[in-house]
This record gives C-alpha cells, structure tokens and sequence, in this order.
C-alpha cells in the first residue's frame, strides 16, 4: 500500500512544491534586497548559508 503513494511522480511533485516554495519566500527577496542595493552575491554562499538552517534530519536525508 504504502509503495502507490511513493511513486517517483508524487515525490516529484512534493519536491517542486517544497522548491517553488522556497524561491518565492527566499531566495527571490533576498534577490531583490541585492538588486535594490545594487550589492553582488555569489549563490555558492546562499546555497551553503541556507544548509546552516536545516535540521540533521534534513541534511542525513539529503546523502
């Protein structure tokens, strides 16, 4: 029962949910703070400032 529910379709669809999510709440506002000021990022320090955030859990399931 348990594998109709874990289809890699619904997975997908979970992980582009929780993505989509994530741009528009942060990645994107931070985006424009550094437009608006005119400030150059580098996006390697976004992705590893923003693993800082997740739980062990998070990161042990990402390997």
């Amino acid at each position: 029962m348990a594998s109709l529910e874990l289809t890699s379709v619904t997975v997908r669809s979970y992980a582009l949910e929780i993505i989509n999510e994530e741009i528009h709440t942060r990645l994107i506002p931070f985006m424009f703070s550094f437009a608006r000021d005119e400030k150059i990022f580098d996006l390697r320090d976004i992705m590893r400032s923003s693993s800082k955030y997740m739980s062990k859990n998070e990161r042990l399931r990402m390997k």
